[in-house]
């Protein structure tokens, strides 16, 4: 996929751009490798959605679901 020809792209940039960096930061070297680990753009935010979502107690996640409209 991608980046650069839908809205919210910019924002899905800066997330991969961060995790990249938390991971490969140490060695200021930004690999591809890394970049396919965390799962490029989209698949970087939605491991760490769930992953924060995980870190929830119960009630915070029925208030996330009620507030993403997911049953």
């Amino acid at each position: 996929m991608g980046a650069g020809t839908e809205l919210g792209d910019l924002a899905l940039i800066e997330h991969a751009l961060g995790q990249l960096w938390q991971k490969d930061g140490v060695t200021r070297t930004l690999s591809n490798d890394t970049y396919a680990k965390i799962g490029r753009l989209r698949g970087a935010l939605a491991r760490h959605a769930d992953e924060v979502y995980g870190n929830l107690r119960e009630p915070e996640q029925e208030l996330a679901r009620d507030m993403s409209g997911s049953a």
